[in-house]
């Protein structure tokens, strides 16, 4: 935490103190509450990410944006919005920032960007895998490999996961990984999950790719596909492992190693 120096008369040193007396606190802590207030920190936001203040040549140009919107034929429904953007800005209430930024959604990092790309490429491998198992050694699969082994979206109820829904919803409307479109239509709701599949995918993918690197390294590209034991691991890594799924999915001998 940085130090500053601050120089004040003695009248105005006595009155700090004696206010800070007052309201049972340290001189210290009064000055950080005023330096709070005058940058915007005590107002609580709806989104943490929301800028609590924005200079002055910014909130000329948003400004000049929302009046040139509210000229634009057609947008009536609009107008009105516009109208108060402009007043917020030009009069810098910064409390109603949140409402200037409500339709930027908050930064999907690239570690998270890099997530969905692995999650969608484990599908891809997944579902070309399948297509090459015969009916017997699908039979092998167990009782959930259509609810494991397919892409079931993500839940849009979820921050991390609404964003990484929209994210999977961009790269197929730009002619990337096309096969996930089919789980994207109306029947399975636009790829809305309801409910979290983000851990199910990380357990998932923690069983995935050792065993991909593994059958690359082996094979070449040609390695590509799993086997039926590799889909069998994939599978038992879906459920949670506190599931009954879980527990009936489990061996005798992994039922004793755990007891």
């Amino acid at each position: 935490m940085a130090t500053v120096t601050l120089r004040l008369d003695d009248i105005a040193r006595d009155e700090l103190e004696e206010y800070a007396a007052v309201h049972g606190l340290s001189v210290s802590q009064v000055l950080r509450s005023a330096i709070d207030r005058l940058l915007g920190r005590d107002v609580q936001m709806s989104r943490t990410d929301v800028p609590s203040t924005i200079n002055m040549a910014n909130r000329r140009v948003l400004s000049m944006l929302h009046e040139l919107l509210a000229r634009v034929p057609g947008d009536g429904d609009n107008v009105e919005y516009h109208r108060h953007m402009v007043e917020v800005l030009d009069n810098g209430y910064a409390g109603e920032y949140g409402h200037a930024f409500g339709s930027v959604q908050p930064e999907l990092s690239r570690s998270d960007c890099e997530l969905v790309w692995d999650v969608l490429d484990m599908f891809r491998v997944v579902q070309a895998s399948l297509v090459k198992l015969s009916k017997a050694e699908r039979a092998t699969l167990g009782e959930y490999p259509a609810h494991a082994l397919e892409f079931a979206g993500f839940d849009a109820n979820d921050p991390l996961e609404a964003s990484m829904l929209a994210y999977v919803r961009y790269l197929v409307s730009t002619d990337r990984w096309e096969e996930i479109a089919p789980y994207l239509d109306d029947k399975h709701d636009r790829g809305n999950a309801h409910h979290q599949t983000l851990p199910s995918y990380r357990r998932m993918l923690a069983v995935y790719e050792p065993i991909y690197s593994s059958r690359i390294r082996e094979r070449g590209l040609g390695g590509m596909y799993l086997g039926p034991d590799d889909l069998r691991q994939i599978v038992k890594a879906w459920p949670h492992p506190d599931s009954p799924a879980a527990r009936s999915a489990r061996s005798p001998q992994e039922i004793e190693e755990q007891q």
